[in-house]
């Protein structure tokens, strides 16, 4: 039981950071194109 929930944080860990940097290069992806 702790493996497997140690390893359902880890991946909710790296899901919500790989969330966070598809939100950054999007938002900058239309940030440049609104400058363009």
């Amino acid at each position: 039981y702790n493996i497997s929930h140690i390893s359902i944080i880890k991946y909710s860990y790296h899901y919500s950071i790989n969330v966070r940097i598809l939100n950054i290069f999007t938002l900058s992806k239309c940030s440049l194109e609104i400058n363009l």
